[in-house]
């Protein structure tokens, strides 16, 4: 089988610090915590409230909605004025719990002025494992279906949605609100931080922006050995870090470095597919030094019980 290497970002480093960062600002859009909360909402799906200390993760109620078997595109619909000012957020998050034991799609759309059809609305699809999930969803990457730039500035309706169901399944929300990521790491001594991407991406704070085109050149330190059949691709993901990748059935990146020794990070995978990647340390003598990435696919029941595992952390 082919496999593919998608390279999102590598850090060779000695050693590394963190710097205390101010916690995002934040907006509620809605806790869903009495009657008088829900205005302005409209539900095409049976809906309760619920005060379940199990289920309510701000406030003092959550949302449940009951999504009967069949077709159609039951859910809930947010107009007026709670749709003001979300251009100056970077995330809209909400806390989801699916209380059945099958996986269920669900749809977030955002219509602007600009939208009269499907191709010019904005999309973005989570698939909801049983129990509990956090959605972040990245505002700034949204795009339409037609892949122009979505207006958040005139949104005017936000719609939460699910497809056809083979048997009721019951959704809890709660916290839906607007999130500012915290502020992106500045360049850290003795670090060399990538952020492979494309040309017209967006680079991570403190990284290096790295294209398909970025042929290895002795004055310049780093590069690909080779440039050939290199592509990259923008992905709807949470930041500008791994939201981008550069992938190849085969590459290999060069960065020249001083002889010492050094821990290596490389983010590897694909947004659809779940990859191991191994990561560790590695001594550099001379100029030149070879780390590879060991990358398998992990099937979905490892997946999944890797989920049970950490979630009881």
């Amino acid at each position: 089988m082919r496999r593919v290497v998608f390279l999102a970002a590598v850090l060779g480093l000695c050693a590394v610090g963190s710097a205390g960062q101010e916690s995002p600002k934040h907006r509620l859009i809605c806790g869903f915590d009495s009657q008088a909360d829900l205005a302005g909402i409209a539900f095409t799906t049976r809906h309760a409230l619920v005060t379940d200390k199990q289920l309510v993760t701000q406030g003092a109620a959550a949302i449940k909605l009951t999504f009967a078997k069949g077709a159609g595109w039951p859910g809930l619909t947010i107009t007026g004025t709670r749709l003001k000012g979300w251009q100056d957020y970077d995330l809209l998050v909400m806390d989801v719990r699916n209380l059945s034991d099958k996986r269920l799609g669900l749809t977030m759309r955002f219509d602007d002025a600009r939208t009269n059809n499907y191709e010019t609305r904005a999309h973005f699809g989570k698939t909801l494992r049983p129990g509990a999930t956090t959605i972040r969803i990245p505002l700034k990457l949204l795009k339409r279906e037609n892949g122009e730039p979505f207006n958040l500035a005139t949104l005017r309706r936000f719609i939460v949605f699910t497809g056809t169901r083979k048997s009721d399944v019951e959704i809890v929300f709660d916290n839906l609100r607007l999130e500012n990521e915290e502020a992106a790491p500045t360049a850290v001594p003795g670090a060399h931080m990538f952020d492979f991407g494309a040309t017209t991406s967006q680079t991570f704070g403190g990284f290096v922006k790295v294209t398909p085109k970025a042929k290895y050149r002795a004055e310049r330190g780093y590069g690909f050995t080779s440039t050939a059949k290199l592509n990259a691709t923008n992905s709807v993901l949470p930041d500008a870090l791994l939201g981008d990748y550069v992938h190849a059935s085969s590459l290999s990146f060069r960065v020249d470095l001083p002889n010492g020794s050094y821990r290596v990070h490389v983010s590897a995978f694909h947004p659809d597919r779940a990859y191991s990647v191994r990561i560790g340390e590695v001594e550099v003598f001379g100029v030149w030094c070879r780390v590879s990435v060991a990358m398998d696919v992990v099937n979905q029941e490892r997946m999944e019980k890797h989920d049970r595992e950490t979630s009881n952390l």
